[in-house]
């Protein structure tokens, strides 16, 4: 079982064998391992032989920050568990990954194609045999941690990548899904991963909209300017568009201050 925020921080404490530890360093290990204990064991051996953690006489308070990184061993252990996967059950785990955190089996059977049982045989080896996944409430599941999916979609070949995100797409735009319902952010965002820019636009204008009006300036800035790159590679745009997309970029540097 996963540990929580608490139980994640004593475990630290007694890999490094001290009480006098950052919380942020903590905070840090519990966000990259997700109270894995595997992981924070991981982070903890890889951060001492790469000299992020200091030798002993030394303050665990003098830790640099900007050094922190992921160790790579993390990305091999589940790298190497899903690449020994029986064929069936990866391609299930890959479409997920580019469903999201949560997916809906039966959007995973539609776009596979498999029969039902099929499916629902190996979802059950790859939550009871590999530890993978998590059952949910109804039809629902999700991974058993993060990086599982980030592996699995990495590992995932671009162009697969690219048609299951098409896949997604006519599924959820056609009203085929009978699963979990997407923002305008995500059916924008899998539009654009499956190459289809114009059939993008109309969603992520409102994501666009949504978020200058939540005053998320961040996001709305990066919804704006993936329209502007769209507009840019079109030969023609309504003038309506390219106004809206100047006015709402001004209000934002106006907002900001940038």
């Amino acid at each position: 079982n996963n540990l929580n925020t608490e139980q994640t921080r004593v475990m630290v404490e007694n890999l490094l064998e001290s009480h006098n530890i950052p919380l942020w360093l903590s905070d840090i290990i519990f966000s990259e391992s997700e109270g894995n204990p595997l992981f924070v064991q991981e982070v903890i051996s890889w951060w001492r032989a790469s000299g992020i953690i200091p030798r002993n006489g030394y303050s665990l308070h003098d830790i640099d920050r900007t050094q922190i990184s992921i160790p790579p061993k993390i990305y091999d252990l589940l790298r190497v568990r899903i690449s020994n996967l029986k064929d069936e059950d990866r391609e299930i785990l890959e479409v997920a990954a580019v469903m999201g955190e949560v997916f809906d089996i039966e959007d995973v059977t539609e776009i596979i194609g498999y029969p039902s049982t099929t499916i629902l045989r190996a979802t059950q080896r790859l939550i009871r045999d590999h530890r993978l996944l998590n059952e949910n409430e109804g039809n629902r599941y999700s991974f058993r941690h993060g990086k599982i999916r980030e592996v699995t979609y990495q590992e995932t070949t671009p162009n697969l990548r690219k048609a299951y995100h098409a896949a997604w797409c006519d599924l959820h735009l056609t009203g085929a899904t009978r699963g979990i319902t997407p923002s305008q952010e995500e059916i924008a965002n899998h539009c654009m991963r499956a190459g289809r820019e114009v059939q993008s636009l109309p969603y992520l204008q409102n994501a666009a909209r949504r978020a200058t009006e939540m005053c998320a300036y961040r996001e709305a800035t990066t919804y704006w300017e993936r329209l502007e790159t769209i507009y840019n590679n079109l030969t023609a745009v309504e003038a309506d568009a390219e106004i809206e997309l100047n006015l709402r970029l001004g209000q934002i540097c106006y907002e900001t201050g940038d």
